[in-house]
């Protein structure tokens, strides 16, 4: 370990020392900084191993989190000072994966410092955070050749600055909504800006618009308090096609610079359960990174299975659904419900591909052990439609997309008549019985 690195560990000490010392909640803010101290002490030893310094970015990340505890309002000020804090501690400009292995521990003490703390909704965001940053400066390295601005620092900003202007602005406006509209705003101009003028690839930079405006998307329509698991899943569902996009059109830094700015987005508008759906896009891109470290990882998961938990998240989303409306609706709306659903089921492969189909037919299975009472019944009667529709249109997986897209139009365009006409149904007959 170099001695700049060491450095950084002596901030982090030092931070952490004084954060667990004021913090009145300390704790696990003691704890944090006694393991920090001692591994740093070791780290400048001769001949310390390199997990040394590993261990001290789990203890700072320990200390510093009673940080979570300091306003209760606005998760976002923690956030600010505890991913700033990764980038100082575990920031590298070497062309190695020392950034990536350092915020892994980091998070990790990050996490279990909300949950010694009583902050686990927020604290898990921020974790998320810091290592999908770390992720991000790996995929970025491996993808770029010798990049002059170092990719993990460079997105830390992507993530920070959209924070810090939201922060000022809600105080300014008075508006929490207007303040996050700007601040997602922001985060995809400042995502494209990084990618486009420091690390020199527009395609990765128009991921992180997309990641945003997906991010923003789902702030808008994810309600804040009643239950909302359907659409929970249709937004994991959408930011895994993000993530599917990102890396087909800009590899795994397409991917990871798409979650961070949804990330941004996430974390100013305060809300966990956003973050919480928006995760699957941050794991892919960890996965991703990884895998460059680990490469006999990399063959584990490959872009067409990326389909394939698109298609079990589907394949519970259409359960939960097909058990809510039965239960809640008459008969003529749940019928068309069923059929809309039997539809999508039916031409799954057309529109997710074979192992999208297989994973739709497994996550039919999944909903009844993880969901609504009625989901199994639902589940059940959807995957004969599956395995039905499968079998007959095995042989035309290999259409050209012209030959498929008016085949998708037709099944769109089915669905969304049926979802129609059973909401139609549904409300006039809920009117005729008030």
């Amino acid at each position: 370990m170099g001695s700049l690195s060491n450095w950084q560990l002596i901030i982090g000490v030092v931070l952490a020392g004084f954060v667990s010392l004021a913090a009145k909640r300390n704790g696990p803010g003691i704890l944090g900084f006694a393991v920090a101290l001692v591994a740093t002490g070791f780290a400048f030893g001769t001949g310390a191993p390199g997990w040394i310094a590993l261990v001290a970015c789990l203890g700072i990340g320990l200390g510093l989190s009673p940080l979570l505890t300091l306003s209760e309002d606005d998760p976002g000020v923690p956030a600010i000072l505890l991913i700033s804090a990764s980038a100082v501690v575990c920031g590298s400009v070497t062309p190695d994966h020392d950034f990536f292995a350092k915020a892994a521990l980091f998070a990790s003490g990050i996490g279990l410092g909300s949950l010694l703390t009583g902050r686990a909704l927020a604290g898990g965001g921020v974790a998320l955070a810091t290592l999908t940053i770390g992720a991000a400066d790996t995929l970025g390295r491996a993808q770029l050749t010798n990049p002059q601005t170092p990719p993990g620092l460079a997105l830390t900003a992507v993530v920070v600055a959209p924070l810090l202007v939201a922060l000022g602005l809600r105080s300014l406006l008075k508006s929490d909504w207007k303040a996050t509209i700007l601040g997602t705003a922001l985060a995809a101009a400042l995502g494209y800006f990084v990618c486009n003028k420091l690390l020199f690839i527009d395609s990765a930079g128009f991921m992180a618009i997309a990641g945003a405006i997906a991010a923003g998307a789902i702030v808008w329509a994810l309600p804040e308090t009643e239950s909302s698991e359907p659409i929970s899943l249709i937004g994991a569902i959408v930011m895994v096609a993000v993530g599917t996009a990102a890396f087909a059109e800009a590899r795994g830094l397409g991917m990871a610079t798409a979650a961070v700015a949804a990330i941004a987005v996430g974390l100013l508008s305060g809300r966990t359960k956003v973050l919480a759906v928006i995760s699957p896009l941050a794991i892919l891109a960890v996965y991703r990174g990884f895998g460059v470290v680990n490469p006999a990882a990399a063959k584990a998961l490959d872009i067409g299975q990326h389909y394939g938990m698109i298609g079990l998240m589907l394949g519970i989303l259409v359960a939960f659904v097909g058990a809510s409306r039965s239960e809640n609706t008459p008969f003529p709306a749940s019928a068309f419900g069923w059929l809309a659903g039997a539809l999508l089921c039916a031409f799954s492969p057309l529109v997710i591909g074979a192992k999208g189909a297989v994973g739709l037919l497994v996550g039919l299975g999944f909903a009844g052990a993880i969901g609504h009472r009625n989901a199994l019944a639902a589940g059940m009667s959807f995957m004969g439609i599956t395995i039905t529709g499968y079998s007959l249109l095995k042989d035309r997986l290999d259409l050209t997309r012209e030959e498929r897209l008016p085949l998708l139009a037709g099944v769109a365009a089915g669905v969304f008549i049926l979802i129609i006409a059973s909401f139609l149904l549904g409300r006039q007959k809920s009117e005729a019985l008030v």
